[in-house]
């Protein structure tokens, strides 16, 4: 599990104005406190300006960073507001259904690049993004770490040793699915680690 973090600040807004807000997405690792972006990638092999096309030049690394990088969408989320119907879903149609992918995200999102006959350029390690947890069964499981307790629940997750972090995070999403779905936006990982594990 990567240790990137995801939190969603919300605006407020209510059901008898249009909601006003815009989704912009950051991306933080847990543990070191930095920002996650593909231009940390880019930066580093620039040609006269421009971004270096050539995947073969960016390390794993690298091509994480260019596969979990920011949003600057701006699309319009709905959440539990209203939304003006010709903008419902932008913010889905511009992040996950956007257009095509640079050849250098492609390689950093799908493990492997190919030609336009098929033939493979370069492979390398796939990063894929788990699905978000839903009500139902057909959601993923990815919770977020850091919700209701705020710096403290990143705290207390940087206070779990690495190698439990994973059979931590994974019981943590159990709970959300079995008892705690619909409080998940109050309740974040410290509540979860003190008050329902025991923990010191």
């Amino acid at each position: 599990m990567n240790n990137s973090m995801k939190v969603q600040l919300t605006k407020n807004s209510n059901k008898k104005h249009y909601n006003s807000s815009r989704m912009v997405e950051f991306i933080v690792n847990i543990k070191s406190g930095k920002f996650v972006s593909e231009w940390n990638a880019y930066d580093k092999h620039m040609v006269n300006g421009y971004v270096n096309s050539d995947t073969k030049v960016y390390s794993d690394d690298e091509l994480y960073q260019v596969a979990n990088t920011e949003s600057f969408n701006y699309g319009m989320p709905k959440g539990a507001y209203s939304v003006p119907s010709t903008y419902d879903h932008t913010h889905d149609k511009l992040d996950v259904k956007h257009p095509k992918d640079p050849n250098i995200r492609k390689l950093a999102t799908a493990g492997k690049l190919l030609d336009k006959d098929d033939n493979l350029i370069d492979w390398r390690l796939e990063y894929v993004s788990e699905k978000d947890i839903t009500a139902d069964s057909q959601g993923g499981n990815f919770i977020n770490i850091v919700s209701g307790g705020g710096y403290q629940d990143v705290k207390t997750w940087n206070s779990i040793p690495d190698n439990q972090k994973q059979s931590m995070y994974d019981n943590y999403v159990k709970w959300i699915k079995e008892r705690d779905f619909n409080n998940r936006k109050r309740k974040g990982f410290d509540y979860y680690y003190h008050k329902l594990m025991g923990g010191k």
